[in-house]
């Protein structure tokens, strides 16, 4: 049997915050610093799901960071709705689904979470994370370099951010890992990219990469991985073989494990 052969209403997350279409951007990413959320969810009048706005999101509607300090930094955002940067109709799936059904779904439209409805109204939350803490519950021991990819490009944090960008748009790869010495240190993403690209002065890779980054080794089991990673809601894992970087899996990946 599958792993994720359970009712989607028992791993879901509850809609704990939600915003209408009418809040502003700049209200948006303090909400998204003091609640340490990825997003947030943009309901209606009646909780019918608009979408889910999030912090790429507001890269995206023209924000300009205000001092170099990478995805902590904060940014000097347009004074627009939040119903405004809202692009297509949301994800969603139905409460009385499995949770498997939602995997499926996520892998196919590659995508990080779904809304979860009842009679169209927002009810929870199924998101990557979600599935990787089946994942450790699970005690899955299927090998974490199964899940890797093999392309992956490092950088140095002296580089300079546009010719990292130029990679990153190159390679097309989730990220680029930043090595210092030999050892990976963070990860520059699509998101460091964006707030980098904003950014009115020339700058180096250490001013924008994220550290949120582990390191394992391709024997790892997933499980332990997983819930690694849920803890420290780190979203790169970098896995680590005997002559070095052997590749990198994101939360993504782990919705590829294998069911049994």
């Amino acid at each position: 049997m599958s792993v994720f052969d359970i009712p989607l209403r028992d791993r879901m997350t509850p809609p704990l915050y939600t915003v209408s279409p009418d809040a502003k951007l700049p209200q948006i990413e303090y909400m998204l610093e003091d609640l340490d959320v990825s997003g947030i969810a943009v309901v209606d009048a009646e909780f019918r799901p608009l979408g889910v706005i999030t912090r790429t999101d507001l890269l995206h509607a023209g924000a300009v960071p205000t001092v170099s300090l990478g995805r902590h930094g904060h940014l000097e955002l347009p004074d627009r709705r939040v119903g405004d940067t809202l692009a297509g109709a949301p994800s969603t799936i139905d409460v009385g689904q499995s949770m498997e059904a939602a995997v499926e779904k996520l892998q196919k439209e590659r995508i990080h979470r779904l809304l979860v409805v009842e009679q169209g109204r927002l009810v929870g939350v199924l998101s990557t994370w979600d599935v990787m803490a089946t994942v450790a519950e699970a005690r899955l021991k299927q090998p974490l370099g199964t899940l890797m990819s093999a392309s992956v490009v490092t950088l140095s944090p002296e580089a300079n951010t546009a010719s990292a960008i130029e990679r990153l748009q190159n390679a097309h790869v989730h990220g680029l890992v930043v090595v210092e010495r030999g050892w990976p240190i963070g990860v520059f993403g699509q998101e460091e990219a964006l707030a980098a690209e904003r950014w009115p002065q020339e700058s180096k890779v250490d001013q924008w990469f994220s550290p949120a980054v582990l390191s394992m080794p391709a024997s790892m089991p997933v499980h332990r991985a997983a819930a690694q990673a849920v803890a420290t809601r780190t979203r790169h894992l970098v896995v680590m073989e005997l002559d070095g970087i052997g590749g990198i899996v994101t939360t993504s990946d782990f919705l590829h494990v294998e069911r049994n």
